[in-house]
């Protein structure tokens, strides 16, 4: 009797106590009363129903059938991280009873194969099985209702999946990265596909998609490269940025009436694809968004598109033919470039902005009369006052080019890499040609420039490799860094010689600024004339014929990139009046061997020979000099000058090779003499006697060991 008075004091307190403790708005959200509890190898917690909640464990069972209670506790659901990064596990089985999977719960369990969902279960949280790798199938019972974002990404070895019944979105990255999933059934109760749901599934070969979607998200179906046919559901209005990006097996897209846009990006690299039917409806094609279709041969854009945006149609390699409706009213830059066998262009003659006059096979802005787009069958009309930004951009069909007088200007990037372009005509009219306007037509051989030419941009001309000669009309005041650059086949350089600002002195084939006596342009022939003080930023900039050149002594500048790239340059002078080598002034210069380097260097830039040092060249320093200073502080081969011997030259030919080792070898077996200088020249190892140290010392310099004999 004493027992049970006892036992209800004890209850009594024990209630108590709980009746002064409020509840908070945490305790009851959180829906835990007590803290974490331990039954053999998992980690629980109860929650305020009196159910579990697995949080933790730390077994290492291979085949795991997670029990239905712990403790006399039914087991209700699976919490965030529980079974986190668990290599042991190959197989699961979760009870009946769970309803719940929380984040995370076994991300990183990557040998997990197979896992058991009880019918009971309602909700999979996010990233719940993320990095599982090894899954190969997995059953979703139809109790199911939510499935968050990423549950089943990078989940590698899937090879099919059936979304239940009752699931209304498609999360984002559902599925991502699941590189061996090839079917996907989605049921009629699916109104959504997230954003990369389906990202980088490459072995997905066809996935229906029921008429309830009405959205599809932004990179949907990236890069699901054996994704064949997709018929896109009536009542979706947009195709969002890279929804089928690089989906290069796709021949046939179905896109239903209800899509008034095209996104940027939507279809790029869809390499397989035929002809393309865009409805009536679609108001905007965004940038990008049929790029690289290489296998496209017939497009037509309804008269309900207003805009088409940058790059849209680029590289569309098979496209023949196209038709610009009266309603578009903005093209981007470079829509159709690199369309390499594009020949017909037309633009209904009702639009008010656009224009295709004269059969010109190209799009003018009809206000400003400035050529927008051309293709290869392109003939400039005399109306026209400018080419724009990338008009003809890697056509490379065209193969010819005359510009009638009323064009005045020439556009950045207008020709760039137009490769079988050989033959370019200005007739008097054209004044400025802006940068990189013909940059990389590698075939370019005839070149004829405007007598009202005045400007030409950086780049203008490089890499035009087939050039051969060129004439600077009288009145070019302006000429950028590296107009001819990369015409490694230029060798004649002749300027007018009513040109007030540029010259061509002594048949010297360069550029050279009169004022200032600055060489801007040189070539493979130029020879320097006296007078000229200094080589012109990027002057002899990947002049790759350029084999030597001689600078005269009134040089006292070598500029910025003056001789970058010039990797067949072997010889090249520094003289004694040069205060200044810009940066990369000789970078890259991969043949360069030898450089000296005058006392009256007091500049050096950044990188100024990087490279060059790496493939072997040496640089020759007087002592203490900046140019002696800096070597030793960024610890270049280099090889001190400015006194009576030079070490390493044993030989005198003020060159350390390997040939300074071999005569040490010789002249310690005594099959051969030294000279004076030599003796002293071969004491490398500077210990005041000749031996094999000295020789080793001498092949640890030319190997780039070490930086200074």
């Amino acid at each position: 009797m004493k027992r049970m008075i006892s036992l209800l004091i004890v209850l009594v307190i024990v209630f108590s106590a709980f009746s002064i403790v409020p509840f908070t708005a945490g305790a009851v959200d959180s829906g835990v009363i007590e803290t974490a509890e331990t039954s053999g190898d998992f980690e629980y917690t109860v929650l305020s129903d009196g159910t579990a909640e697995i949080t933790d464990y730390s077994g290492s069972e291979s085949e795991l059938v997670i029990p239905s209670t712990l403790d006399g506790y039914k087991v209700s659901s699976i919490g965030d991280s529980a079974f986190y990064n668990c290599p042991s596990l190959t197989s699961v089985v979760i009870p009946h009873g769970v309803t719940s999977i929380g984040e995370m719960a076994f991300e990183y369990s990557s040998n997990i194969t197979t896992i058991t969902i009880p019918d009971s279960m309602k909700k999979i949280g996010k990233s719940a099985f993320e990095f599982c790798s090894g899954l190969t199938s997995i059953t979703i019972p139809d109790s199911v209702t939510s499935i968050e974002n990423y549950a089943f990404n990078k989940c590698s070895s899937l090879t099919s999946v059936a979304i239940p019944q009752g699931i209304t979105s498609i999360a984002n990255g559902l599925f991502g990265n699941c590189t061996n999933l090839e079917t996907v059934s989605i049921p009629d109760s699916v109104t959504s596909i997230g954003g990369h749901a389906f990202w980088d599934c490459t072995n997905l070969t066809e996935v229906t998609i029921p008429d309830t979607v009405t959205s599809i998200g932004e990179s949907a179906f990236w890069c699901c490269e054996n994704l064949e046919s997709v018929d896109i559901p009536q009542g979706v209005t947009s195709i969002e940025y890279r929804t089928f990006y690089r989906c290069k097996s796709l021949t046939s897209v179905t896109i239903p009436d209800s899509v008034t846009s095209i996104g940027e990006e939507a279809f790029d690299g869809c390499s397989s694809w035929l002809s393309v039917t865009i409805p009536q409806g679609v108001t905007s094609i965004g940038k990008v968004a049929f790029g690289s279709c290489e296998s496209l041969k017939e497009i037509t854009i309804p008269d309900s598109v207003t805009s088409i945006g940058n790059s849209a149609f680029r590289s569309c390699t098979g496209l023949t033919s196209i038709t610009i409706p009266s309603s578009v009213t903005s093209i981007g830059t470079s829509a159709f470039s690199s369309c390499v066998n594009l020949a017909e262009i037309k633009v209904d003659s009702d639009n008010k902005v656009y224009d295709s006059r004269e059969n010109s096979n190209a799009i003018i802005d009809t206000k400003t009369n400035t050529l927008l787009i051309g293709c290869k069958n392109t003939v400039i009309p005399d109306s026209v006052k400018s080419i724009g930004l990338s008009a003809f951009l890697g056509c490379d069909g065209l193969v010819s080019i005359t510009f009638p007088s009323s064009v005045e200007s020439i556009g950045e990037h207008a020709f760039y890499n137009c490769e079988n372009l050989e033959t370019v005509t200005m007739t008097n009219g054209v004044m400025t040609i802006e940068k990189m306007a013909f940059d990389s037509c590698k075939s370019l051989k005839s070149l004829t420039l405007s007598e009202d030419l005045v400007s030409i941009g950086e780049h203008a001309f490089y890499g035009c490799e087939s050039l051969e000669a060129v004439e600077i009309p009288s009145c070019v005041s302006i000429i950028g860094p590296s107009s001819f650059g990369r015409c490694i086949n230029l060798s004649e350089i002749i300027v007018d010689s009513d040109n007030a600002v540029f010259n061509s002195r002594g048949n010297c084939n360069a550029i050279i600024e009169t004022g200032t006596n600055t060489l801007v342009v040189g070539c493979k022939n130029t020879v320097i004339p006296d007078g000229v003080k200094s080589i012109g930023d990027s002057a002899f900039h990947d002049c790759t014929g350029l084999t030597s050149i001689k600078l005269p002594d009134s040089v006292t500048l070598i500029d910025d990139t003056a001789f970058f790239v010039c990797e067949n340059l072997e010889s090249v002078n520094i003289p004694d009046g040069v205060t200044r080598i810009g940066e990369m002034a000789f970078a890259n210069c991969d043949s360069l061997k030898i450089l000296v380097f005058p006392e009256s260097v007091t500049s050096i830039g950044s990188y100024a020979f990087d490279r060059s040092t790496r493939d072997g060249l040496c640089i020759y320093v007087y002592k203490d000099s900046f140019a002696h200073e800096l070597a030793q502080m960024i610890q270049t081969k280099h090889v001190v000058i400015g006194v009576d011997v030079y070490i390493g030259d044993v030989n005198g030919d003020l060159d350390i090779a390997i040939m300074d080792a071999t005569e040490i070898q010789l002249f310690i077996a005594q099959l051969t003499e030294l000279s004076d200088n030599g003796l002293v020249c071969a004491d490398a190892y500077k210990d005041g006697d000749i031996t094999i140290m000295d020789a080793t010392q001498i092949q640890l310099f030319i190997a780039q060991l070490i930086p200074e004999l």
